[in-house]
């Protein structure tokens, strides 16, 4: 992402998703991913193993508001 390549980032970011399933910073890495290809998520899409993360919280929360959706 720090270069720009968010199509490479969230290609890395799926792939790495599969890799470690339990990862919640793996998982939060892929938020923002989709928030800047303008895909977001739904909360529906949080895996119920990261509904009492603080950190899945936080940034779900920020990139609503970034979406406007809050």
């Amino acid at each position: 992402m720090l270069l720009n390549r968010f199509e490479d980032a969230l290609a890395l970011a799926d792939k790495l998703r599969e890799q470690f399933l339990a990862s919640s910073s793996v998982f939060t890495a892929w938020l923002n991913v989709r928030h800047r290809l303008r895909q977001p998520v739904e909360w529906d899409d949080v895996p119920i193993a990261f509904h009492k993360h603080a950190d899945v919280h936080y940034v779900f929360g920020w990139l609503e508001v970034l979406n406007q959706r809050y």
